[in-house]
């Protein structure tokens, strides 16, 4: 075993790493135009970090609304402009 069997092992890894990355990417990608091609709106809702978890911010009209809690992944919809978004 020489030095460049360990620094091929490192860069084996690295790549490996960088193409499944890539993989998730597209395969993501991919899935969101599918949703958006059968009518849904993928836009990303973000929970506020200063209010409570039940309390969203529509990224369409901005507005703050709540939203009753369920289990992890849900659709909601904003009540003032009608966007649907998924929370993760």
């Amino acid at each position: 075993m020489n030095v460049y069997d360990v620094i091929i092992s490192y860069l084996t890894g690295a790549v490996v790493a960088v193409v499944t990355a890539v993989a998730v990417k597209i395969v993501s990608s991919k899935v969101e135009k599918q949703l958006m091609e059968e009518g849904y709106a993928v836009e990303k809702i973000r929970v506020e970090k200063n209010v409570s978890a039940k309390t969203f911010r529509c990224p369409k009209c901005r507005q703050t609304f709540t939203a009753e809690e369920k289990m992890r992944p849900y659709k909601v919809r904003c009540p003032f402009c009608g966007t649907e978004g998924m929370i993760k």
